[in-house]
């Protein structure tokens, strides 16, 4: 008889709610030095608010565990009984789970305001944060209407409520608060993440600024390269793709420049007429520059004296003609006339 009863009694502290302990991980220890000095108080002050509701936890086993006798009988007189004599056992718990609730509410308080008042170098960051700190706000509010259900309650409401159900019900409510508190942590682990990334984003800058500085596809490639998720990885590629463009067109240019230059003659035109003039005029005008070309178009004989690769060996010899004559320079491209441009004089 006695083996049964000891093992009815075992089955009911295995399925017997037990109270839940207030963890530790409430309390965010390596967060504790980024927290002013009220806020460290207050989060002391929840401490041993939480040390009080374990106290007040083992004060009501102790009177529990006293009336236990009468927990074993099946009889519903003692069971009656035994609700009666632990009134004051859930009027303990009932304390405990107050003290809990504002232990982790001035917990929450003060999360929330480091929460809101962290500097974040990444919006997506911040927006997750703050979301978390909300996420904790709605379970908190769940929570605390687990504990109001009990508040103010008498001696005689309490006689005739179950202590399995109190429990059950201070059970939940500082889960759900645990729960809360538990997702404003990771809040504080991605402010604690903000001082390595705010040390990167520097790294960040100064190698942009360096790389925009040089302006060579080379110091964008190894900015890109050393910072492959930077903040300016697109500007970087774009400035290699501009410099790769313009590189292009500049040789480009300079390709077609030197087929136009190799097929450009440039000629001094000595003189024009509408008659012929004799070689022997020209020569002399031309001060026997070799060779002397003529044309007759529109109407009028045209003639030139050398044929020179730049502008200015034209210039040259212009200079050393004489100035009544009026000579000036033009230009064959492909052995057809055409303008002299400012571009073919600074060649």
């Amino acid at each position: 008889m006695k083996k049964v009863i000891f093992i009815l009694f075992a089955v009911f502290l295995i399925t017997a709610p037990k109270f839940v302990s207030a963890q530790s991980e409430v309390i965010y220890a390596a967060f504790t030095d980024q927290l002013t000095d009220a806020q460290k108080k207050k989060i002391s002050s929840a401490e041993k608010k939480i040390k009080s509701a374990e106290k007040g936890k083992k004060a009501a086993k102790t009177i529990e565990k006293k009336y236990a006798k009468l927990k074993k009988k099946k009889s519903k007189r003692k069971a009656k009984k035994y609700e009666r004599k632990t009134w004051k056992a859930k009027q303990y718990y009932i304390k405990a789970g107050n003290d809990l609730s504002k232990a982790y509410t001035s917990i929450k308080d003060v999360y929330s305001e480091a929460i809101n008042a962290a500097t974040y170098y990444s919006k997506t960051d911040e927006d997750d944060a703050k979301g978390l700190d909300y996420e904790c706000d709605e379970k908190f509010s769940e929570g605390k209407g687990k504990f109001k259900k009990y508040k103010g309650k008498k001696k005689k409401d309490l006689k005739k409520l179950k202590g399995k159900k109190i429990l059950a019900e201070i059970n939940s409510g500082q889960k759900l608060m645990e729960a809360g508190i538990a997702k404003q942590i990771e809040a504080l682990k991605i402010i604690l993440s903000q001082g390595v990334k705010k040390k990167k984003n520097e790294e960040d800058l100064a190698a942009w600024d360096k790389a925009k500085s040089t302006n060579t596809i080379a110091a964008y490639n190894s900015y890109v390269s050393h910072f492959s998720t930077g903040k300016y990885v697109s500007q970087a590629r774009i400035k290699i793709k501009e410099i790769r463009d313009a590189e292009e067109a500049a040789e480009a240019a300079r390709r077609a420049n030197e087929v136009a230059t190799a097929n450009r003659v440039f000629k001094v035109q000595i003189s024009a007429s509408h008659t012929p003039l004799s070689s022997w005029l020209i020569s002399s005008r031309a001060k026997n520059m070799k060779p002397l070309t003529d044309t007759f178009v529109n109407d009028w004989y045209k003639y030139w004296a050398g044929e020179f690769k730049t502008y200015q060996e034209a210039e040259a010899y212009r200079d050393t003609l004489a100035p009544q004559h009026g000579a000036f320079i033009v230009v064959f491209v492909n052995g057809e006339q055409t303008e002299v441009t400012d571009e073919m004089k600074g060649q």
